[in-house]
């Protein structure tokens, strides 16, 4: 009976100890829940806060980018008008350089012939004059590849900055 009564009386502070740590545990562990929770609040309120900062900063990028990639529009445009005015210009140019060759080349034949009638040993005036003519009408064929040239540049440069306003 003694030893019955030694059990009992042991298994209630042994009942009583595993309560009161029980408590304390339950205590403990709600303490530390209700850290952790003050904690993932805080944190959800920062991570709600940096995504709105992240959502306007994104919204300004995107005026930014629209800003600059309208200013490069106009650029990119009045670029292509000064251009095709400059081609306007250079094709005048062209036609009336070939209008001066296609008259200084009817001159040149016409003082050629006149040279040629009058024999090779025979130097005058005319025949001063087509060499003179000859050389103007080489420096117009030069005259003209050049301008040519240009022209074909400046219209390569429009197509390139067309190209890229449609990009």
């Amino acid at each position: 009976n003694y030893l019955t009564n030694q059990l009992a009386t042991l298994q209630a502070r042994l009942e009583k100890q595993v309560n009161n740590e029980e408590s304390r545990l339950e205590k403990r562990s709600t303490a530390i829940k209700a850290l952790y929770d003050g904690v993932i609040a805080e944190n959800n309120i920062k991570f709600r806060e940096l995504n709105n900062k992240r959502d306007e900063l994104a919204l300004q990028l995107a005026k930014c980018n629209s800003r600059e990639e309208l200013e490069l529009y106009k650029i990119n445009k009045e670029s292509v008008i000064q251009l095709k005015q400059e081609l306007i210009s250079v094709q005048k140019n062209i036609n009336n350089l070939y209008l001066v060759h296609s008259q200084l080349s009817s001159e040149y034949g016409y003082s050629l012939k006149e040279c040629e009638k009058r024999g090779e040993s025979f130097h005058s005036n005319i025949c001063e004059h087509s060499s003179s003519s000859k050389a103007k009408l080489d420096s117009l064929v030069e005259q003209i590849k050049s301008q040519e040239q240009r022209r074909q540049f400046i219209h390569n440069e429009i197509l390139l900055l067309q190209g890229e306003k449609k990009q």
